[in-house]
C-alpha cells in the first residue's frame, strides 16, 4: 500500500482570482467599446431613435446576457469541480455539480501539451471522457494524478 490513500484534486483560490480578473479585463472594455459605438450611431442619426438604435440596444443586451451566463458558469461553478481518487471509490464532479463515478482500474489517462501548459484527460473503460484537467496552478494536487493511478493499478 502507498502512503497516499486518497487524492483530491480541487480548484485553488489563486486560479479563481486570476479567472475573475481575466473576465473583468476582457468583458468590460469590450462592453464599453460596444456602448461607445452605439452612442456614436445615435449622434450620427438625424431621425432620432431609428431601427439601427433598437438593433444596437438588443445586441448590447444579448452580449450582456451571454457574458453574465458565461461568468456564472465559469466563476461560480469553479469551486464545484472536484476529482476524488481512492482505491474503493472514484468520482468527478463537474462545474454544474454532476457526479460521475468510475473505477480506478478502468481509468486511462493522456496528456496533451498546449504551449507551456498540459491538459490531463481521464477516460473510463469505454473511452468516454471523465474529466479534462489543466495541469497548472489553478488545480491543487493535479500533478499527483499520474503517479497515484500508476501506483494503485499494480
Amino acid at each position: 500500500m502507498s502512503a497516499v490513500e486518497k487524492l483530491e484534486v480541487i480548484p485553488t483560490k489563486t486560479g479563481f482570482i486570476i479567472r475573475l480578473v481575466a473576465y473583468f479585463l476582457l468583458i468590460f472594455p469590450l462592453y464599453i467599446f460596444w456602448i461607445w459605438i452605439g452612442l456614436e450611431e445615435i449622434k450620427k442619426s438625424e431621425t432620432g431613435l431609428g431601427s439601427e438604435i433598437v438593433a444596437w440596444f438588443f445586441m448590447l443586451v444579448l452580449l450582456l446576457v451571454l457574458f453574465v451566463l458565461d461568468f456564472i458558469e465559469n466563476i461560480w461553478g469553479y469551486f464545484h469541480k472536484k476529482l476524488v481518487l481512492t482505491e474503493t471509490k472514484c468520482y468527478y464532479i463537474n462545474s454544474f455539480g454532476k457526479k460521475r463515478k468510475f473505477k480506478l482500474d478502468e481509468v486511462n489517462y493522456s496528456l496533451r501539451y498546449i504551449g507551456k501548459n498540459c491538459r490531463l484527460i481521464l477516460r473510463d473503460g469505454e473511452g468516454k471522457i471523465i474529466a479534462r484537467l489543466i495541469c497548472d496552478y489553478t488545480l491543487k494536487n493535479v500533478e499527483k494524478i499520474r503517479p497515484f493511478i500508476e501506483e494503485h493499478r499494480k
